[in-house]
């Protein structure tokens, strides 16, 4: 591979920043471009894709006849930054040496590439500049050469010139995992850790290892490794949901990829503790620390390596200086200022700053992240300076004009720094449109994580977080700032994450740094998701920095309910708000303020129910709505207006229909709980009827809806509704299964239907649900539906066939009621007879049931002038008959006929009986009437 390398200097003028001088070094094996810095700091240099841009203080001076170098196709120059376009797959190393920052420009083609920078001794100053944060370029000590060690690298197809082969190993027994055996001598330290979705491992020792047995096995198959001056770093892409476990025995490292749903081993955790002006970090063996670069951003790392398995950072922690962040055994530093050190010691490693005086910002471990940073010590993705508006118009402006003036295939990165002066002044929907525009035109956008990043930041300010999905990019890791947008999306998406909270309160620095525009629109945000989400100190902390800022008068309210205590102070901040011009904070503070006060226990669910609905129409929000319609519908089942609740969620479902699934499972279960006996007990018929009718469909499935539907059958049943109960009964009979409960339901549906004078209905219902063998108690029921419903239908015959068949008393009561009701008097009188002989036996005192019998039969007799049977019926039960209405009744039906005028004062006696014979004969029931109208 051939190396390009192009020079650019730095000078200082009297009046103003002097020209930054450039050198252009174009060779066959070093190509270089060389920035002379003096006593300046460095530059910026972003590298997105193809495109490398160098931000610079002062304007650029480019050599006479321009910048020459083969793996350069062009470049563009602003006032004080210069845009490089590289050929496809060229690579770039950057480090600042001498005061000089050297931007190496390689080859796609060689197999050797150069190193990032000088690797540095442990425990020396970072001198390189972040790809994020701008740095002070720092010299070394001691001071490197002019020229970088060169640095190899091999991967799986690498020519057999290694010393030592790695190999795959099965895993002992049923083990879970896959095992990669690296050959390394006993004092050899290792540490590994994931970035992104890449696996890194490192060892202390620069070992030429033969890895490509490592193609064998699926987890390992991208393993590559990189050779540094003093250490061996083995990279490979990781599968989501992997852990990386390690052991070591006297000739090699094994590494142990666990992954699924197996559960790898505890790791014991390194407890961070505060020291002067630094961290210690306590580790049983630790080894070396080695300088080496990010596989991903090319930025170094300090990385502390351990000659035991076993401890390991559990989780990040960051600092303003430096982010340590989460190992599987090992120390990782990611420094954010260039004097942050990383020392092995003979009891752990200390994390600490070089220069006289010089001291970490550090908090106590459980206080780190209420701790303020100095927004320029945060690393950045973005460039959002904080300018007046007018400015960044003009910047915007300068940047759409230069956009408009590049070629047409080289429009996405000046189109990109367009969007980024957009969202500086908080226009998403026209940063928006504009990166829209870019993709459109150019397909390389789709693969640009910059792009992706710019368009999820402008749909979040849009209001659009839906389409925000770009900021998960595993490229994009790494900066406080892509973790600050990351918050605000989660805060838009789940308002008081907790999460979202924490990161607010480490980040917050640099969202105060933003221009005007664009910080108003996001401390409401922040602010209100600290007070939510448990960061009630740094919420406090904010708001009193900005005290007069009417914007956060609402998270104000919500910290002083978060405090605890006396709710006086936080309801008398949302009642005021409730008359803000702002509909939204109007209709939030009444929510929160009728919350609160049902919380306190100084209102009810029925009139927290009543004041959250009256805000449905004050503020309308298809994000929201849904969960404030179920939240409304809980209070209301609460309150025991279980009618009202699912009328609410019905109309949701009408309105949100793509949300239909997720409001019937609360319907249902409003509905369920409506039918509980407490529940049907405190409801009225009326609401119990209008709730059965507009619901039916949500009696949910199988055995327990079944149960369900039974239970409310009955209880409409109680309340004499039929026709409510029909519905019910006709599911319950379609869908139980062949047997006694299908035939239960047909029983009780035929019943109903006989009610509803429906009498075809009732009989095509018993049909529907017959079986072989029935119990005597339904058979009998059956029989006399059955029978009543035949004689509806005038076919006596086929009634008085099921009912003979039958033979109990029962069906001899019944057959006497239907001939009596068509007026087949003698029939009914053979009838009431058979019922007689079946009842009636011994010689002592008649019941009044049997009593009741007895006057049915003289009833039917006399109309049908059987004068034989009554004076039998006289002879052998007047004088059994028990005394009262039911004896005069029978002695009046039976008794001789006027024969002469010696009967009269009988015949008068008589006329008062006779007018309360049809009374009395309505009341007597016989028993087969009450068997046919219960189901």
């Amino acid at each position: 591979m051939r190396v390009g390398v192009v020079a650019l200097g730095l000078g200082v003028a009297g009046a103003g920043p002097a020209p930054i001088g450039v050198q252009s070094i174009d060779g066959p094996h070093d190509s270089r471009l060389v920035f002379e810095l003096g006593n300046r700091a460095a530059p910026t240099v972003i590298h997105t894709g193809d495109t490398v841009e160098v931000v610079l203080g002062a304007p650029v001076r480019l050599p006479a006849g321009g910048l020459k170098n083969h793996n350069l196709r062009t470049y563009g120059r602003e006032r004080n930054a210069i845009t490089l376009h590289l050929v496809p797959h060229a690579e770039i190393r950057q480090s600042v040496v001498d005061h000089r920052l050297v931007l190496e420009v390689l080859d796609p083609e060689t197999a050797h590439p150069a190193p990032p920078a000088q690797p540095q001794p442990a425990g020396a100053r970072l001198a390189l500049p972040s790809r994020s944060t701008p740095a002070v370029a720092a010299e070394p000590d001691p001071p490197p050469p002019p020229a970088a060690a060169p640095v190899e690298s091999a991967t799986l197809a690498q020519p057999a010139a290694m010393a030592s082969a790695a190999r795959i190993e099965a895993m002992p027994g049923d083990a879970p995992g896959h095992a990669l055996v690296l050959p390394f001598a006993p004092m050899v330290g290792a540490a590994a850790f994931q970035l992104g979705q890449m696996a890194v491992l490192v060892f202390d020792s620069r070992v030429p290892l033969d890895l490509k047995a490592a193609g064998a096995d699926p987890v390992f198959l991208s393993a590559k490794l990189q050779l540094l001056p003093d250490a061996t770093m083995i990279t490979f892409c990781l599968p989501a949901h992997t852990q990386l476990r390690l052991t070591r025995t006297p000739a090699a490292w094994t590494v142990v990829a666990i992954g699924g749903s197996a559960t790898p081993q505890e790791l014991r955790p390194i407890a961070p503790s505060l020291i002067a002006g630094g961290l210690k970090l306590p580790a049983t063996s630790p080894g070396r620390v080695i300088s080496v670069p990010d596989p991903r951003t090319g930025d170094m790392l300090l990385v502390g390596t351990q000659l035991t398995v076993g401890e390991a950072m559990p989780a990040a922690r960051r600092t303003p200086d430096f982010a340590l962040l989460p190992t599987w055994q090992g120390i990782l530093v990611e420094p954010a200022a260039d004097d942050v050190t990383l020392r092995a010691a003979s009891d752990g490693f200390t994390i600490g700053a070089e220069g006289p005086g010089r001291s970490l910002a550090l908090s106590p471990p459980d206080q780190t992240q209420e701790r303020a940073a100095e927004a320029s010590r945060m690393s950045r993705r973005f460039d959002l300076p904080s300018l007046p508006d007018g400015a960044l118009m003009r910047r915007m402006q300068g940047r759409m004009v230069a956009a408009a003036a590049a070629p047409p295939q080289s429009r996405l990165q000046p189109r990109l720094r367009v969007a980024e002066s957009m969202l500086a002044l908080g226009m998403g929907a026209e940063a928006a449109a504009v990166l829209d525009l870019a993709a459109a035109e150019d397909a390389r956008a789709a693969d640009d994580p910059q792009y992706g990043a710019l368009a999820a930041v402008a749909a979040v300010l849009a209001g659009r977080d839906s389409d925000a999905d770009g900021l998960d990019d595993p490229r994009l890791d790494g900066t406080d700032e892509i973790r600050l947008w990351r918050a605000v999306r989660e805060a838009h998406r789940h308002p008081g994450s907790a999460a979202a909270a924490l990161v607010f309160a480490n980040t917050m620095p640099l969202l105060l740094s933003y221009p005007a525009t664009l910080r108003a629109r996001l401390l409401p945000v922040a602010a209100e998701t600290m007070a939510r989400g448990g960061q009630v100190a740094a919420a406090h902390r904010l708001l009193d920095r900005h005290k007069d800022d009417p914007t956060l008068d609402l998270a104000r309210a919500m910290a002083s309910e978060a405090d605890g205590g006396d709710p006086g102070p936080a309801l008398a901040q949302y009642d005021a708000l409730t008359r803000s011009r702002d509909r939204k904070v109007s209709a939030e503070a009444a929510e929160r303020g009728a919350e609160l006060r049902l919380a306190k226990g100084l209102a009810t669910p029925a009139q927290t129910a009543a004041a959250l609905t009256k805000q449905l129409l004050a503020w309308r929000d298809d994000a929201t709505e849904v969960d404030r319609r179920l939240r409304i519908a809980e209070l209301l089942d609460q309150a025991g207006q279980f009618r009202a609740s699912v009328g609410l969620l019905r109309e949701a479902v009408q309105l949100w229909p793509a949300q239909k699934d997720r409001l019937k499972t609360h319907m249902r279960a409003s509905f369920i709980r409506a039918l509980a006996p407490e529940a049907q007990a405190a409801m009225s018929a009326f609401d119990m009827v209008t709730l059965v009718e507009d619901n039916g469909d949500l009696l949910p499935e199988g055995e327990a809806g079944q149960a369900l539907a039974e239970q409310l059958s009955k209880r409409l049943t109680e309340l004499d509704l039929p026709q409510q109960a029909a519905p019910l009964l006709e599911r319950l009979a379609t869908s139980a299964p062949p047997g006694l409960a299908r035939a239960t339901f047909g029983s009780r549906l035929a019943a109903a239907r006989l009610q509803l004078n429906d009498p075809a209905g009732a009989v095509t219902a018993l049909a529907r649900t017959t079986m072989d063998t029935l119990p005597p108690g339904l058979l009998e029921q059956r029989t006399l539906t059955f029978a009543a419903a035949m004689a509806a239908q005038h076919d006596l015959p086929s009634a008085d066939n099921a009912l003979r068949d039958l033979d109990t008393e029962a069906a001899d009561e019944t057959m006497a009621q239907l001939h009596e009701t068509a007026k087949d008097w003698p029939n009914a009188v053979q009838a009431w007879s058979h019922a007689i002989g079946r009842s009636v036996t011994g010689d002592g005192p008649l019941t009044d049931t049997q009593a009741t019998l007895l006057v049915r039969l003289a009833s039917a007799a006399t109309e049908a002038g059987d004068e034989s049977t009554l004076a039998q019926a006289r002879v052998q039960f007047l004088a059994r008959m028990p005394a009262g209405k039911l004896a005069d009744t029978f002695n009046l039906l039976t008794d001789q006929p006027v024969q002469s005028q010696a009967d009269l004062p009988m015949v008068s006696r008589d006329m008062g009986l006779v007018a309360a014979v049809p009374g009395a004969l309505a009341a007597m029931t016989p028993a087969s009437a009450r068997s046919s109208a219960t189901p």
